[in-house]
């Protein structure tokens, strides 16, 4: 019974972790369209974020044992973060055209897309039990839609959050990495820890324009 319960713990831990670095994101994303499309973006997201999640359940076994989605994956997470945060600024119509509305919905897209075969990880790295990856799919699917308002407001209060985001992005891919060319898994609470240490950088560094 124990066991039991540490597991249902771990799960949903994970999966709040994991929720809010995708929360993270897809605000972070959101940010750079006009307000008025700005919630479209965010309910798609969790939308997207949702039916990943579910698909991912379904194709669980073939996502596992596919080394070439996990290394793209990871890849897309270096390229997105590299884009955010060592890419210099682009020439007018460049810039335009890396924010349009369809752009940005692209990479809202690939990352949830992303982030849904990391839910599946998640849970497997704890068990492999179905009973216990349904239960990370919900925990995922719930925590993302009641954990984005909340990440909206704390980066509207805290602009350096956007860029520790992007950060995160090049933890997670290095994890997904790690573990399937090492095959080790990397311990819930260290993710805490990163996710944790990111955001307490980002109120550090805004504390003072946020008074």
């Amino acid at each position: 019974m124990l066991t039991f319960f540490t597991a249902i713990f771990s799960v949903a831990f994970i999966e709040i972790l994991l929720s809010i670095d995708n929360a993270l994101v897809n605000v972070s994303l959101a940010k750079k369209l006009p307000h008025h499309l700005q919630k479209k973006v965010l309910i798609s997201g969790i939308a997207l974020g949702g039916f990943f999640r579910i698909a991912g359940l379904l194709l669980a076994s073939f996502l596992l044992t596919n080394p070439y989605i996990k290394t793209l994956s990871a890849i897309y997470l270096f390229w997105l973060a590299y884009e955010h945060l060592f890419a210099k600024s682009k020439e007018g119509w460049e810039l335009k055209k890396r924010n349009h509305p369809h752009m940005i919905f692209a990479q809202v897209i690939m990352a949830n897309f992303v982030f849904s075969i990391d839910n599946i990880l998640g849970v497997v790295g704890i068990s492999d039990h179905i009973l216990y990856i349904i239960l990370g799919v919900l925990v995922g699917v719930i925590a993302l839609i009641f954990i984005t308002p909340f990440v909206l407001r704390l980066m509207h209060k805290f602009p350096s959050l956007e860029k520790m985001t992007y950060v995160l992005l090049i933890y997670i891919g290095g994890t997904i990495l790690f573990e399937e060319f090492f095959h080790y898994h990397v311990p819930e609470y260290i993710t805490f820890l990163c996710i944790s240490l990111a955001m307490f950088i980002a109120i550090w560094i805004d504390r003072d324009d946020s008074k």
